[in-house]
């Protein structure tokens, strides 16, 4: 069977910045954020404060039961983000369609942490992460089968990139792929700070959150859910839905260096660059724009650069890349799948999204960063990388659909 061309015709998402595409496009253009005080919790013995928190009116109760319980914001976050994602792309979705679904493999009762039950806040046995999608879509009524990824802050990526090959390859003709998460609560902000991946500067607000900028002092965490609605292009035409963009390659590799700290030669996510770019059967100089993992540390970020200037050579100075976290801040699961969701602005919108609070170029980042503002740009491939914890890293390539 020959290979099929795979294209996005649904997208589904909620952040800090409110929910739907149509949002999350006007931010980007408008260069505001949705990074501020957190406000669910007291988090004011915390040494980080700040972070990209959906607003409690977005997050409605779900109408469902899941294992015999009630789902609420309070009960369970992250049910209640990835719900509200899927739903908005509910009307897309095939019967038979396949889930491939990125989750953290934190679980925290909010309402326990209010209430003081300190036992119960950080673990929730009734519905393990892992099985979230799978519960979440047989009541949604989906038949397909549903595949989890836990691959740290790579996930959201590799799902999307998993189901890309999954509709390639035939063995689904339908398929819905993305993340979920939320470390805004005090256990997740403090083993963040431990790690010292967290900016501290709370006096900065949003602004502290800089990828790329030789003053930066780390990143924020943030919350919220993206799903993709992947399907061969000749069906999707068939059905007369839109299509916001081709899928052209996908990669991944492993390098394994530490628990925590990238691997500072670049090594994994070259190869993932390079795996991307070969299965698009395509040379590194037909991408006109990199969104960039970005996180705004100083080894990820001069990891990164490094790695993309051994793909890029000589052109990576002139090469236009951006990080999109300081919109609404690090989602580690669903990361990816968010920030795929801004790389279909260039062919939307004809605009690169920008990287906020990047004024003053690192030299160790010798990079064209966007800088806070959106560029007008039409491109025809963009690439969108993603390195994970533990050495996980992805990177795919998007095309414009002629179809507009």
């Amino acid at each position: 069977m020959s290979e099929r061309t795979v294209v996005i015709t649904g997208v589904g998402i909620i952040t800090s910045l409110g929910t739907g595409l149509d949002g999350l496009f006007q931010a980007l253009l408008e260069g505001r954020s949705g990074i501020g005080p957190i406000t669910r919790f007291d988090a004011s013995t915390l040494a980080t404060r700040i972070g990209g928190e959906v607003q409690d009116d977005l997050l409605a109760p779900l109408p469902i039961r899941l294992q015999g319980r009630e789902i609420s914001p309070g009960s369970d976050i992250k049910a209640v983000l990835a719900w509200n994602a899927l739903n908005q792309i509910r009307p897309l979705i095939s019967a038979g369609a396949c889930l491939f679904c990125a989750v953290g493999l934190e679980k925290i009762d909010l309402n326990a942490l209010r209430e003081g039950r300190r036992e119960r806040w950080q673990i929730c046995p009734e519905i393990p992460p892992a099985l979230l999608g799978e519960f979440l879509w047989r009541e949604l009524g989906f038949r397909g089968s549903v595949s989890t990824q836990v691959t740290a802050c790579a996930a959201g990526t590799i799902a999307i990139g998993s189901a890309f090959r999954a509709v390639r390859e035939g063995r689904c003709d339908c398929a819905v792929a993305g993340g979920v998460d939320s470390l805004i609560f005090p256990y997740g902000i403090h083993t963040f700070n431990s790690l010292g991946a967290l900016s501290e500067r709370n006096d900065l607000g949003a602004r502290a959150l800089a990828p790329f900028d030789r003053h930066r002092t780390g990143t924020l965490l943030g919350e919220g859910a993206a799903f993709m609605v992947l399907e061969e292009k000749s069906r999707a035409l068939g059905r007369g839905v839109p299509i916001w963009a081709i899928i052209q390659g996908y990669g991944a590799a492993m390098d394994a260096t530490h628990p925590v700290i990238p691997d500072a030669s670049g090594s994994g996510l070259r190869r993932a660059m390079i795996a991307a770019l070969r299965d698009a059967q395509l040379s590194s100089d037909a991408i006109e724009y990199v969104n960039a993992h970005g996180t705004g540390t100083r080894q990820n970020d001069a990891m990164e650069c490094l790695a993309m200037r051994e793909v890029f050579g000589e052109r990576m100075p002139l090469l236009p890349v951006s990080s999109t976290k300081p919109f609404f801040g690090h989602l580690l699961s669903a990361a990816g799948a968010v920030e795929t969701a801004t790389c279909l602005l260039p062919f939307a919108r004809k605009a690169l999204p920008p990287t906020l609070h990047f004024s003053a170029p690192d030299p160790d980042c010798p990079i064209d960063c966007i800088p806070c503002q959106a560029r007008p740009a039409h491109p025809h491939y963009v690439m969108k990388n993603s390195a994970g914890l533990g050495g996980q890293n992805a990177s795919l390539i998007l095309a414009r659909s002629e179809v507009e």
